[in-house]
């Protein structure tokens, strides 16, 4: 089972071309926010065109293809993983679908996307194991995508619901312990002179870790799983606005670098000021001036 070669090349045409496309729209504009969604709309768009040929022999029973990660949170950065979850209703339906899910796999890479697959039955996915932490947060994230959509319906709707009630305070401890033990292997300061815009204290890992306890306090506080979430307690402003200044920062190191590169060295703070990344003024700014944004964005975050 295999997507025929000529519809692989012409796909993996179409989503380098619109990689391209995205790249010179964020050279333009400096939108990070914008890029990161984009490409998760031509992900997607990518992952569905790939299965509906895989299974156009009939459709792959009891299997779904989930978002997870920053892909389930559309934030898809340019040289970023792409996290799936193949989800199976059972055992056997994991092994009838071996071959499916091993061509969409191999499909994902041969089209220029550096897959992150995993595969759970139902049943696996029933009781979140809280020292797998980053599994089990990537489905804090989870997205449907394509396949059997009554299945992921009653993942989102009857499974995660009840694993985050009965788990989620050890998952809560759990987080906040490894929260702080990155924060040491930092200093646990925000003011680093290369720092990680992905690791660091107040960078985009910090980011995500807010939206994730205030999901799971939320779900303990109310006994329910409500989403979207009610009001953030957060300034959102100035939360969102970090984000847009990380998110574009990042962005720029990735397409600098042509890798999942997040360090902020000296020689990429003068180019990110240079270009003004992140900065409502266009032209180029002063490198100092440039990561005094930086240092106020990560201690709002």
């Amino acid at each position: 089972m295999t997507v025929e070669s000529t519809h692989l090349q012409r796909l993996r045409q179409q989503y380098a071309r619109q990689g391209s496309d995205l790249r010179s729209t964020f050279d333009r504009t400096g939108d990070g926010a914008a890029a990161i969604r984009l490409r998760t709309e031509h992900t997607e768009s990518l992952l569905r065109q790939l299965w509906s040929e895989l299974t156009a022999s009939g459709p792959a029973p009891s299997l779904t293809l989930v978002a997870t990660g920053g892909f389930g949170r559309r934030e898809l950065f340019p040289c970023s993983d792409v996290d799936v979850l193949f989800l199976c209703a059972q055992e056997s339906v994991e092994r009838e679908s071996h071959d499916t899910i091993r061509a969409m796999t191999q499909a994902m890479w041969d089209t220029g996307l550096r897959a992150s697959p995993a595969t759970r039955t139902y049943k696996e996915c029933e009781r979140l194991d809280p020292d797998n932490l980053e599994f089990v947060v990537s489905l804090l994230d989870r997205r449907f995508v394509t396949g059997d959509q009554a299945l992921y319906t009653r993942f989102e709707s009857e499974l995660l619901p009840a694993a985050i009630l009965r788990d989620g305070p050890r998952l809560m401890e759990n987080l906040v312990e490894a929260t702080r033990a990155r924060h040491a292997r930092y200093g646990n300061t925000i003011f680093h002179l290369e720092p990680n815009l992905k690791e660091c204290p107040g960078g985009l890992r910090d980011h995500n870790v807010a939206e994730w306890l205030l999901l799971l306090s939320e779900v303990q506080a109310t006994r329910s799983w409500r989403q979207p979430l009610p009001a953030s307690p957060f300034a959102e402003d100035d939360f969102d606005s970090a984000f847009d200044f990380l998110a574009a920062a990042r962005c720029f190191l990735h397409y600098r670098s042509g890798r999942d590169n997040n360090t902020l060295d000296w020689h990429a703070q003068d180019d990110a000021a240079a270009e003004s990344i992140g900065l409502e003024s266009a032209g180029s700014a002063d490198p100092a001036y440039w990561m005094r944004t930086y240092y106020r964005h990560a201690r709002t975050v």
